[in-house]
């Protein structure tokens, strides 16, 4: 469907391309595509095609397939994407569990959720799906990551979709979260000896069951009515008569129907790439460089046709006959070709220049694709090592991309903690976890490169014991973004602390107050370590009564 001139959307990034939104397009998709998904399908498909080298896909259906054919794209579109999804997950990846790290005292409920999370995390290889679903969702706009218990393992299981597998039914009045949602999707199963094409539809829906007792879930102070159900069923595609919200159920064959789950909410967790504007979906990271892209692959493609001008330069023959073929062709030469000409004069066209205006070009689409995407330059290995600044220099360089990293980090920190909600509240349905559900994130590390000889040199001035400048966790702050191996900030905070006896020294001058003093040592309430110390009043003993007598 062609959307109205005044639409404007997520999507309206490739309205310039005459191929996108056109009926011929929208012929692609299958039938039971809702109309509403029909234009952010598109999209995905188009985004795909970029990030593998095929935007040729998407040209001009006007123009010819040896015109087509030509076309030269050299991965600009995925270096971008991978530039882009090293920042976002950082140097270290690592989950959190409020409670439970970093704390002298810490919490039992989050000491256990934190082990059980861990443990999920690395037999779910939890890191590899992470960097395929942020791929996904910088390269497509969206990623959606699925849960399910699985009762032969004991655990939840997490499986990565294709954004254009996601079909969520949006509330009109807005609200935060779909109360319904399908996964669907094509297939051939082969039907006596023929390939018969059946689609697929996993449905999760929330809903309000009065027909039964409320349950007390664990993570409710109130019993609740709500319920989420699961279905899972095939149809034929020739069998389709209905849109993919209302199919014909008595024409399915069901894995599973309107299974209670045993909580809820809806095990699915749509990641949209950045902040989205009064949107469910989000914008891909090549979304405002697509003219960009086209135009950085026409100027490469020109220039590998002048570079086959300027190898072997077209020659001029003035009054002799050449060497030509029986169509009357001039026979090709190549490097070492000697042309008799009698007494005709030879003159080589020199064609340089042009490639030199084309590299002049080219270098100055590729610079502005750096600013707009917002990826710096020596991210993308445009910047010889020769030619690196110092790195506090070069971090500063970066403030572009850092914010743009920021913003992405908002919206993961968001969802990647709805995740862990989900699957730590499984395995509190299921006994595995007893306590209470704390508060858990995934906590990506730094990204910025760093000149670690600087940072200390800066921090060693700023945080003087006489007179410091900045607060003992900005230093840590700048040493861990240069790179040193500090694992937490917090507990290494701590450690300071406990080390410092030259300030605890100045603190119990300063306010008499012992009991201060070994707190900060770390030494109020350890095991093994001394009582708290009060103030008492105590009596002198007579001294006669304890010297010997002579």
């Amino acid at each position: 469907m062609k959307p109205r001139p005044e639409q404007i959307d997520q999507y309206s990034y490739f309205d310039y391309k005459p191929a996108y939104d056109t009926t011929g397009s929208v012929q692609l998709l299958p039938s039971w595509v809702p109309n509403d998904d029909q234009r952010r399908l598109q999209a995905y498909m188009m985004l795909a095609a970029y990030s593998r080298n095929n935007s040729r896909a998407w040209l001009d259906s006007n123009l010819s397939d040896e015109i087509k054919n030509s076309r030269r794209e050299y991965g600009d579109p995925a270096t971008i994407i991978d530039s882009i999804v090293s920042s976002v997950i950082g140097e270290s990846q690592k989950i959190w569990v409020e409670g439970a790290i970093g704390e002298f005292e810490p919490v039992p409920d989050a000491v256990e959720q934190q082990d059980i999370l861990e443990e999920w995390a690395e037999k779910e290889n939890l890191l590899m799906k992470i960097i395929e679903g942020e791929h996904i969702t910088s390269q497509l706009g969206d990623v959606v990551y699925v849960l399910g218990w699985d009762n032969e393992k004991g655990r939840p299981r997490l499986r990565v979709y294709d954004p254009g597998f996601y079909f969520p039914v949006i509330d009109e009045d807005g609200g935060e979260f779909p109360e319904k949602v399908f996964i669907a999707y094509e297939f051939d199963r082969e039907i006596d000896g023929k390939e018969v094409k059946h689609i697929r539809r996993i449905s999760w829906e929330l809903r309000d069951d009065f027909d039964q007792e409320p349950i007390q879930y664990p993570w409710n102070d109130k019993p609740s009515y709500k319920r989420c159900f699961m279905s899972d069923g095939e149809w034929r595609a020739d069998n389709m008569k209905h849109g993919l919200v209302d199919l014909d159920e008595s024409a399915a064959v069901w894995r599973l129907y309107e299974v209670e789950l045993g909580f809820d909410f809806i095990p699915v967790v749509h990641l949209p790439n950045n902040i989205a504007e009064q949107e469910h979906f989000g914008t891909s990271s090549l979304a405002r460089i697509m003219q960009i892209l086209d135009d950085v692959a026409s100027t490469d493609t020109d220039l590998q046709a002048a570079s086959a001008t300027t190898g072997t330069p077209p020659i001029a023959i003035s009054g002799a006959a050449v060497p030509s073929d029986s169509d009357g062709n001039i026979t090709t030469y190549g490097p070492g070709t000697v042309l008799k000409t009698g007494d005709g004069t030879a003159t080589v066209i020199d064609t340089s220049r042009s490639l030199d205006a084309l590299l002049k070009y080219d270098e100055s689409l590729l610079s502005r694709l750096s600013i707009n995407s917002r990826v710096p330059e020596s991210l993308l290995g445009r910047v010889k090592p020769n030619e690196v600044p110092s790195g506090i220099a070069l971090t500063l360089s970066f403030t572009p991309h850092a914010n743009l990293v920021k913003e992405m980090r908002l919206v993961r920190e968001v969802k990647y903690q709805l995740l862990l909600r989900f699957v730590s509240r499984m395995y509190q349905v299921d006994g595995q976890l007893s306590g209470e559900i704390q508060k858990a994130k995934l906590v990506f590390g730094s990204f910025l490169p760093a000149d670690r000889s600087e940072a200390s040199t800066l921090v060693t001035q700023l945080y003087r014991t006489d007179k410091p400048i900045i607060s003992l966790e900005t230093a840590i702050e700048i040493l861990v973004g240069a790179g040193f191996p500090i694992e937490d900030a917090v507990n290494e905070l701590l450690r300071i602390q406990t080390e410092d006896f030259g300030t605890a020294n100045e603190m119990l001058d300063a306010t008499g107050d012992v009991n201060l003093v070994l707190a900060r040592l770390g030494l109020t309430g350890l095991t093994g370590g001394p009582a708290p110390v009060e103030e008492v009043d105590i009596e002198a003993p007579d001294l006669g009564e304890v010297l010997p007598q002579q």
